[in-house]
């Protein structure tokens, strides 16, 4: 069950129009995860929008590493936090959090999906043959992944602690 909390607001200049628009901030308790804060920004006069969600506590970093062996590992709950670096060594490939990263609450399918996207999307803009050759043979491993015929392994290292990966199968490690 998820809980509204109390709400903030109060008001910023537009980074577009710079008139006066109003930041919402909401807080809600999670189950597995606990509080998080959705932050929603709208302007009227000019249409620009923006939503982020961030985690509201922090802990000590982790690492949780979760081999994909069959395809009902592809149906585990999955919360990566705005603050983690995701990795599968088999296709060599490190996602590392910037300024827009997020939480995801998905599930290892979910992950896998958002991966093969974003190596897609890197495809796309690639000037050598070589670059683009290998986001197509990730993306086909992924697809294979997801369709049980081939086992890859999942990292999730969050300097925050706060990511989870809802089996226990999945190690984790403080770092």
């Amino acid at each position: 069950m998820v809980s509204l909390m109390d709400k903030n607001s109060y008001k910023i200049e537009c980074p577009i129009c710079h008139k006066s628009i109003d930041v919402t901030i909401l807080p809600y308790d999670t189950p597995n995860y606990g509080e998080i804060l959705i932050m929603i920004i709208f302007c009227s006069s000019c249409g620009y929008k923006d939503i982020s969600i961030t985690s509201s506590k922090s802990s000590n970093p982790k690492r949780i590493v979760f081999k994909i062996e069959s395809k009902d590992d592809l149906f585990i709950r999955v919360i990566k936090s705005e603050t983690c670096t995701v990795s599968i060594p088999e296709l060599s490939v490190i996602i590392e959090p910037c300024q827009k990263s997020q939480i995801m609450v998905t599930n290892v399918e979910g992950l896998l999906s958002w991966i093969k996207d974003l190596t897609l999307k890197t495809e796309i803009v690639l000037e050598s043959d070589e670059g683009k050759l290998k986001c197509l043979e990730i993306a086909k491993k992924i697809d294979d992944a997801i369709n049980g015929k081939y086992n890859l392994t999942i990292i999730l290292e969050d300097t925050n602690g706060n990511s989870i990966l809802l089996s226990d199968k999945a190690k984790v490690e403080s770092y």
